[in-house]
């Protein structure tokens, strides 16, 4: 987790408040490296250990994470975050 400070865990608790709202933040190579409760209560039967350092490929069906990883990949590339976009994540 190198290069997260102590902000990205105060970041990670406010959005584990928030039940319906999905939080992560991933490395440059795609791995979660930070997720909150429901991003683990969805993928990891509430275990954030079992996402932490998994790539969206260990995660979701092969549909979803091929377009995840196509969007972290444009990301990285360009430098531009992904803005007006809304997600339904099931």
């Amino acid at each position: 987790m190198s290069g997260f400070s102590a902000d990205h865990a105060l970041t990670e608790a406010l959005f584990d408040t928030l039940p319906d709202v999905v939080f992560f933040l991933k490395d440059r190579h795609g791995r979660y490296v930070r997720v909150n409760q429901t991003l683990a209560d969805r993928c990891a039967g509430g275990d954030k250990a079992r996402l932490v350092g998994s790539l969206p490929g260990e995660v979701f069906p092969a549909p979803l994470a091929a377009g995840y990883e196509r969007q972290d990949a444009a990301v990285l590339r360009t430098g531009k975050p992904v803005e007006h976009q809304l997600e339904l994540h099931l």
